[in-house]
């Protein structure tokens, strides 16, 4: 099964749950999972930034990656977006399947 997860973090939940409405209705996505806020610690422009922010966690298919980077770069508020991809081995082969059916009619 060609499944990825692909999460970001970012500090406004409206603006995330704007990526992942825009996602779903395009199909490029099956699900996406929402933790938080977290505390991320960081160095920017020179100093230690601290930030609440919130982990969103996307499935979808190897099909669809480009995609979807695509939108969450387009929407995305900040100028260098923690993006994460990981190209997974292993699922749940009925849930593999639900994905890969959900994401199919990708408009």
């Amino acid at each position: 099964m060609s499944i990825c997860v692909i999460q970001f973090t970012i500090d406004e939940l409206c603006v995330g749950e704007l990526i992942i409405t825009t996602l779903l209705g395009t199909k490029q996505i099956a699900c996406a999972q929402v933790t938080g806020p977290i505390q991320s610690h960081y160095w920017w422009e020179g100093e230690i930034q601290h930030t609440d922010e919130w982990r969103i966690s996307l499935k979808t298919t190897l099909q669809n990656k480009e995609r979807v980077l695509k939108t969450i770069r387009e929407i995305h508020s900040y100028d260098v977006p923690e993006i994460e991809i990981c190209e997974t081995l292993e699922f749940d082969e009925k849930y593999a399947r639900w994905i890969e059916t959900e994401c199919a009619g990708v408009r």
